[in-house]
């Protein structure tokens, strides 16, 4: 075996370098050195990004359930009491004036009112629908969260006939810019794709089926995701050749040496040359013991 300190060849029973004097016992046999073990980050922490935690529900993820789970079927109820109460005034007030073509105009309230109602009460169960989807991992998820965003501007343009037309390009407006900032989300976070388990959620959309995996430039979270890339160009196999055998390594025997000293300390055989006792460690001075 070999010194760990100065690389000085040892007998097998030496417990001290004689060379050095550093302590051997224990340490590296059969002539062999091992590297030592990597405790530097992996590819995930130097991400910054705790993977683990992506796999549960959280962050901007977790307040979408909320928001559609709980706030939105009650924002759903007001708006439909404020806009029942739009049109039950309207039809009030075309009833105390009577004039040719008012059932016309009163049929066409009457007919928008209720599918005013029809498709708030479709937004509602739509929505309490995504939040259970997303808890569920369901691939329809954002499918689903597409479809809802339509019946909110068909919603819009139906109450515009009530609400007048400056009232209604506002609101649609900013309900397109939130319906594209939400579906950059949906398509773009890393944690919705690594909370789905799969890049399904994204071909099952109405929007999105050749949209890019949010992993796709995101190596370091790819690997601990396991992701593998789809439709990627695959390297032609390379020839094997033949394994040649490999000749045995023959393990190394210290060399003998001649034992012309006895350590004052312990008696032991001390060999020419040596500077401490092989056995106690005590430092050696042929010089002095000589003398």
């Amino acid at each position: 075996m070999f010194c760990n300190k100065c690389g000085n060849q040892l007998s097998n029973d030496s417990i001290f370098c004689d060379k050095c004097g550093a302590r051997v016992s224990g340490g590296q046999t059969n002539n062999t050195r091992q590297a030592p073990a990597y405790n530097g980050p992996t590819n995930a922490q130097n991400s910054n990004v705790n993977i683990e935690d992506y796999k549960n529900l959280g962050g901007i993820l977790k307040y979408t359930v909320i928001i559609y789970k709980y706030i939105g079927p009650i924002m759903f109820a007001i708006s439909f009491i404020s806009t029942s109460i739009i049109y039950i005034r309207t039809l009030h007030l075309i009833s105390q004036f009577s004039y040719y073509g008012s059932g016309k105009a009163i049929a066409k309230i009457v007919f928008a009112w209720l599918f005013t109602t029809a498709i708030m009460a479709l937004a509602t169960i739509l929505s309490l629908k995504m939040s259970k989807l997303i808890e569920r991992r369901n691939a329809d998820f954002l499918k689903t969260w597409q479809i809802l965003f339509i019946a909110f501007i068909v919603l819009v343009l139906i109450s515009g006939f009530a609400t007048g037309l400056k009232s209604m390009i506002s609101t649609l407006i900013s309900l397109i810019l939130t319906f594209v900032l939400w579906n950059i989300y949906f398509t773009k976070s890393v944690r919705v794709r690594v909370y789905m388990g799969s890049d399904e959620y994204l071909r099952n959309s109405l929007f999105n089926k050749n949209s890019p995996s949010p992993l796709q430039n995101n190596a370091p979270v790819a690997q601990s995701a396991g992701y593998a890339p789809v439709n990627q160009p695959v390297a032609p196999a390379q020839p094997v050749n033949p394994v040649q055998p490999v000749a045995p390594v023959q393990p190394v025997t210290p060399t003998p040496q001649k034992a012309t000293e006895v350590c004052p300390n312990c008696g032991t055989a001390v060999y020419e040359g040596a500077a401490f006792c092989p056995i106690c460690g005590a430092r050696y001075d042929s010089t002095d013991n000589q003398q």
